[in-house]
């Protein structure tokens, strides 16, 4: 039987792995934590990675002008 998460189901879990993942160190947890992202979610491994370890941007943040330094 092959169940698939929610889209508000799977932006949650992310919430939780991407915290957990930045609590960890070494390779060894890493690995694990990613090995499970990809099991629960179905996604590939550098997708995975890709999330895991991105930080959201800032909203408020404006995006850098071409050339334009003050």
């Amino acid at each position: 039987m092959d169940v698939t998460m929610s889209q508000n189901s799977r932006k949650e879990y992310l919430q939780k792995m991407r915290w957990r993942y930045a609590q960890r160190t070494g390779k060894r947890g890493k690995t694990m934590l990613i090995d499970e992202f990809c099991e629960v979610t179905g996604h590939e491994r550098k997708y995975a990675i890709k999330l895991l370890g991105c930080r959201r941007r800032d909203p408020n943040r404006s995006a850098p002008q071409d050339g334009a330094q003050a």
